[in-house]
């Protein structure tokens, strides 16, 4: 995964993440045209044997210069930041992920609460508290606080990368 990468991924497309291409490839050309003013502004200057490039009126050419350098700098970095959180040059598999993660949790809590009210209807037990206590619906919770345990984490550090992913969207 590179910038230019994710650059041509994202050129023709929309989204916050084509508005961050679009950044990179408007402060490209801001940082390719200062470079050009500024190779424009260097004169040749003879010292004795040797001829050395001096900058002329260049304060304000070399101020842009360097600004643009920055953004291009700043927005390439966001770029990179972007794709390491995500794995990709997009967050869907990251959402998926979080999704795949969310059913099988949501899944595990819906087989404890089936096999509870299975006791019920069953005549196996009279209430829900009673319920709770035969070996099937101790086996289901026990399973489901396994799977919370596993994936709970997983779950957790997804959440924060899309959290961060999506803020370094936000500033474009």
């Amino acid at each position: 995964m590179s910038v230019e990468n994710f650059i041509e991924f994202w050129r023709d497309k929309g989204g916050a993440e084509s508005r961050m291409a679009q950044r990179y490839l408007a402060a490209r050309e801001d940082f390719e045209s200062s470079h050009r003013e500024m190779l424009k502004c260097l004169r040749p200057k003879a010292s004795g044997k040797m001829t050395l490039l001096v900058l002329r009126d260049a304060d304000a050419v070399v101020a842009r210069f360097e600004g643009a350098e920055k953004i291009l700098n700043d927005v390439a970095h966001d770029i990179e930041q972007f794709e390491e959180l995500a794995g990709n040059h997009t967050l869907d598999m990251l959402a998926r992920e979080r999704q795949r993660l969310k059913r099988a949790l949501d899944n595990a809590v819906y087989a404890t609460k089936t096999a509870t009210l299975r006791q019920i209807r069953n005549n196996r037990a009279k209430s829900a508290e009673e319920a709770v206590t035969t070996a099937e619906v101790l086996d289901c919770a026990a399973k489901r606080d396994r799977i919370a345990e596993d994936l709970g984490p997983k779950l957790k550090d997804i959440e924060t990368r899309i959290k961060q992913a999506r803020a370094i969207l936000a500033k474009y």
